[in-house]
Formats: C-alpha cells, structure tokens, sequence
C-alpha cells in the first residue's frame, strides 16, 4: 500500500485519541488523510484510558526496527515501559500491528522521567552510585572532593572504588588503607559515618618520566555499599578502545550529566599538579557538544563512556578551558589489576 506522511500522521493521531484521551477531554484531531485512513480510524476500538500508567508512553512517526535491525519502512512507533505479552493485557490494551496497510512498531523505551534534579552527586547515598562525591581526609591539612569512577574487581572478586589517584590517594601521600569517604568532606562528609572505602593501590605518579594514568582503587567496606550504575548513563557495558570523533558522556561530582565528543587520542601532555607539573603520555582529549563545559573541578575520576556503545572509553583527570583530559581505560584497569563491574557481569 503507499500511504503519505499525512496519512501516517492520522493514524499516529488515532492512537493518541485511543490511548490517552478516549473521553474527548483533549482528543487530538486526525489530520486531513485519505479516504482510507479516515475508515480505518473509526475501526480502533477504543475504551478507558491509560494515561498515567506505564502501558503506553508515547507515539511518533519513525522507521520501523525489526529483530536483524531497520527495515527501511516508515512507520507508527509507539512507546511502552515494557512489551508484554497479550495474555496480560485486555483487549482494549492491545495495540494494533496495522492501520490500514501503515506498520505499527512497538519499542521497549523505559519510563521516561525527567532528569533535572532527581540526583545530587554531592549528598549522601547508600548505595552510592559511581558518578557521585568521594574524597580522603588528610588530617586537616586539605579538604577536597572528586568523582567515584566507576566499581571494579580483582581476580578473587573483591569490590573497589574506581577513581583518580590525585582523589583518593593524595598524590602518593596518603598511606594503603587510609579511609575514603562518600560524600566527600568538602561536600559535608562525616568523619565519624561516612567512611565508605580504604585506599588499596595507587598507581605512583612520577616527576621523572611520563606517566600513563592518574588512578588509584579503594576497597569498599561494604559492598552492598556501592552500585556500578552511573546517574543518567547506567551501567557500563565494557570497555571499548576510543576513536576519535566518537561522541561520549560521562556524570561528574561538580558538572552532573555532560556529553561530548573525542577531538585528538594518543595526546602528550603537562598538567599541573599540587607539588608538580607532571607529563602524561597516551592521553584522551574531549570537548563538550555545542560549546558547553564537559568538565570542571570536582569531576576528576569520572568514567567516560562512550554513547552509542555504553562502553566505557576513558577515566578524567585533568581540564583547560574548554578541554577534558582522560586516561585510557584499558591502561587504567591493567596498571590496577582490576576488571569493571559491568552490565554483562
């Protein structure tokens, strides 16, 4: 059958007037369609709404995917938390799989919610989800806050917190076992009650020759303390070798969500660090999208993940204006000796 953009429109604005607004208090008007649609529309049934439940979320107009991927077929999508089967669902709920020759395609999206400020990576949180304040207490003499990268593992299947050795250990002064806290002090953590980790291994940062990662590892106290899902991106499904170009994100203690794109790998770089200006070599370079901060202080040790992939790419150390620099991961997590607790583990 050829049916035209319009008449697609209709019959996404059927299911609209079916779903959320079958008692006319908002109905949606079918747009001027063919003759067939227009039939096909009074054929829907209808009955009471759903609205507000997480049967159907929405509805657009899009390619329809199957199971091996696009088909090239221009469709009606529509939105739900959930497929489920048609035994759990009554006969008003069943969504049809065509109006009138058009394909109906029915995507598995989530609840959608909104993601303004349900996540304060500053407070406390038990458990506490990579992406949110950590930080040491060095007697006084510094109070600070970085990022809590991501959960990892050794080979026996201990549980540490991934992040920057400059956040955990101090640049090398920090003695092994040393407390971590969540939130770190800067951000109003608690002596007393809110140790979360023990600084375990640093790697040495050296004023001597280049060094290749800024990152050190905490064992957690508690596992049941902390969780490998990152506010916003989830679960890292791997780590991957990062290209240039390729778009990525990450959830920082200071900067929250931020997005960006890869501009230069394999960098040689100076940072400035508290007792030293220190070379790294076989760095990441990152820009936020649209000329927007990817980063700023507070977010070192945050997992940079790539989009479209959920695999994680890289760890942040340092920035410029307008600049991020990240550590591999795969260096990161071969220096440490430790695998990432994954979506797949």
């Amino acid at each position: 059958m050829n049916y035209s953009h319009e008449d697609l429109l209709a019959g996404k604005a059927v299911l609209i007037n079916r779903f959320f607004f079958p008692q006319g208090r908002l109905t949606l008007p079918v747009v001027e369609a063919s003759a067939t649609v227009a039939k096909a529309a009074k054929s829907v049934p209808t009955g009471s709404s759903v609205q507000g439940t997480d049967l159907v979320l929405g509805f657009a107009l899009g390619e329809k995917v199957s199971d091996t991927g696009p088909t090239g077929v221009e469709s009606i999508r529509v939105f739900v938390k959930k497929k489920r089967p048609k035994f759990e669902l009554t006969k008003v709920q069943i969504l049809p799989t065509h109006i009138d020759g058009m394909p109906v395609d029915v995507v598995e999206t989530g609840l959608f919610k909104v993601r303004a400020a349900d996540f304060n990576p500053q407070k406390k949180h038990r458990p506490a989800p990579a992406g949110c304040s950590i930080g040491f207490d060095a007697e006084g003499s510094k109070v600070m806050a970085g990022t809590f990268g991501a959960v990892v593992r050794d080979a026996v299947g201990n549980t540490y917190i991934l992040s920057n050795n400059h956040v955990i250990a101090n640049e090398d002064d920090l003695d092994i076992g040393s407390p971590i806290f969540q939130p770190g002090l800067l951000d109003g953590g608690k002596l007393r009650k809110d140790r979360i980790a023990a600084l375990t291994r640093a790697i040495a940062m050296r004023d001597d020759r280049y060094n290749l990662v800024d990152a050190a590892i905490a064992r957690v106290d508690d596992a049941h303390d902390v969780t490998a899902a990152i506010p916003v991106i989830g679960t890292p499904r791997g780590k991957a070798v990062v290209q240039r170009n390729i778009i990525v994100h990450k959830f920082g203690r200071t900067t929250g969500y931020t997005s960006g794109y890869v501009t230069d790998t394999d960098a040689t770089v100076r940072v400035k660090y508290g007792r030293s200006w220190l070379t790294f070599d076989g760095q990441i370079v990152i820009r936020g999208l649209e000329r927007q901060k990817f980063s700023d202080s507070g977010d070192s040790g945050s997992l940079i993940v790539e989009k479209t992939s959920g695999k994680a790419v890289g760890l942040l150390f340092a920035g410029g204006t307008g600049y991020t620099l990240a550590n591999p991961i795969q260096e990161v997590l071969r220096l440490l000796k430790v695998s990432l607790v994954t979506a797949e583990f």
